[in-house]
């Protein structure tokens, strides 16, 4: 998660610039990788974000899992919202790239899609 890269002003009210990061050593089992702010991560756990995701993975369509993962954590930002009683509210950014992976036994002929970007 990485915040206001060069925003001088919000690092001012706490807004942290330095991008939480991980690593993850590629296996055969792998499938997909998702990329995603902290407005999706706020709301779904990475293994509902796989769940989602990997629905569209056999008809190899990366576009619909980005849509559909930022489309199920905007309905849960709303629904918190609701819960709350707040009337207005904020609403975390919510961006998410998908992109499938090949198993290693994939014929060449089959080629994923290539990574696509959705925001909410």
């Amino acid at each position: 998660v990485s915040r206001a890269f060069g925003d001088r002003m919000s690092k001012e009210i706490g807004v942290v610039a330095e991008p939480e990061l991980a690593v993850h050593a590629l296996s055969p089992e792998d499938r997909c990788v998702v990329i995603a702010s902290d407005g999706v991560w706020d709301q779904v756990t990475n293994e509902e974000a796989v769940r989602i995701v990997m629905a569209s993975f056999e008809h190899n369509d990366p576009t619909t899992a980005a849509i559909a993962l930022c489309k199920e954590a905007r309905r849960r930002w709303e629904r918190g919202l609701k819960t709350t009683g707040e009337e207005t509210g904020n609403i975390d950014d919510i961006t998410t790239v998908v992109g499938f992976l090949l198993p290693p036994d994939n014929p060449a002929s089959e080629v994923p899609a290539p990574p696509a970007v959705a925001a909410e």
